[in-house]
């Protein structure tokens, strides 16, 4: 703890939902800086192919809650990824839930 710089509780406890699929480049760039915005981060790989999911599990116990999988049926389905997210969603604490894309900062 640093004595010249107080250290604050956040007024609320903010997460952010990320369902992503073969956003490695994106999830590496945005991640740290939501982590540095105070939000803490569930991520739903997608069935990434690409190292979206070894990015995301980088970022566990810093940031990161959990890297969850969802199965990919061959196309995207907003309703499938929607239902992921609420079953994230249900089991956070959080004052505050946010879901974001991998392009959004």
């Amino acid at each position: 703890m640093n004595p010249t710089r107080p250290t604050n509780p956040p007024l609320l406890r903010c997460a952010a939902v990320v369902a992503c699929r073969n956003e490695a480049d994106l999830l590496s760039q945005h991640l740290p800086l939501w982590i540095a915005e105070g939000l803490e981060v569930v991520i739903i790989d997608h069935s990434s192919n690409d190292a979206t999911r070894a990015v995301a599990e980088a970022w566990l116990g810093r940031g990161v809650l959990a890297v969850q999988r969802l199965e990919w049926l061959g196309e995207f389905s907003l309703e499938q990824q929607l239902a992921a997210k609420e079953a994230a969603i249900q089991g956070l604490e959080h004052d505050w839930v946010v879901h974001l894309d991998t392009d959004e900062w």
